[in-house]
């Protein structure tokens, strides 16, 4: 992978705003100089499966649409977890790194015009050592709202794997990170003053950055 490429990886449970986090900080890199690209591990494991989604059900399996996620989530879970990576427990990152290469490589008609990669889904630590290898950056994410006692409640794990892994994940990131659940609509969130200084402030943590939030 070109050197000159850094990455970071975001890892939290299901629903906590990995997404959301790194459209935010894109926004925010464009205007400092930077140029960041996403990348998911569970990119090739939708690429596999969408053609039958789509074909069985009418799902695509990139759906952004919540409740639809939610209902094939267990289907994913599935083929991805419980099926390859018995097989291959490193069987995604494979996947995952031979793309970045082919998108970094020193090679120009290959390469794409980014200098930051942000990854949006680690859910188990050879994902994570797989970033900190490439002397990237591990972030965590938590998202949580308020009972009326004015206790936080933190989004819990989507099903016993994230809660086994969660935790361990937890303690292996750079940087940890949480956020208020504010419930708007994701066109406003994007520009939510709150969330957007979160975001900086977590991108200023970096070996690398330093930059400002509006220019």
């Amino acid at each position: 992978m070109n050197k000159n490429v850094r990455i970071i990886q975001l890892s939290s449970v299901a629903t906590c705003g990995k997404d959301l986090f790194f459209s935010i900080a894109k926004k925010i890199l464009k205007k400092n100089g930077y140029n960041a690209m996403r990348f998911a591990y569970a990119d090739p494991v939708k690429r596999d499966l969408d053609p039958f989604l789509i074909e069985k059900t009418g799902i695509s399996a990139f759906t952004t649409n919540p409740e639809e996620k939610k209902l094939i989530r267990p289907f994913i879970v599935a083929y991805s977890t419980t099926l390859m990576r018995k097989i291959n427990p490193n069987i995604w990152i494979e996947k995952t790194g031979a793309y970045l290469e082919s998108l970094t490589s020193d090679i120009e008609c290959f390469r794409v015009d980014t200098d930051i990669l942000i990854g949006v889904d680690a859910r188990f630590p050879n994902e994570l050592h797989y970033v900190s290898n490439l002397f990237g950056q591990t972030i965590h994410l938590k998202k949580y709202t308020y009972d009326i006692a004015s206790n936080k409640i933190y989004t819990p794990p989507a099903n016993d794997e994230e809660a086994y892994y969660d935790p361990l994940n937890y303690e292996m990131t750079d940087i940890k990170i949480e956020w208020e659940d504010i419930g708007k609509s994701p066109i406003e969130l994007i520009d939510n003053e709150y969330l957007n200084k979160i975001v900086f402030d977590t991108l200023n943590k970096l070996d690398y950055f330093s930059g400002k939030l509006s220019q």
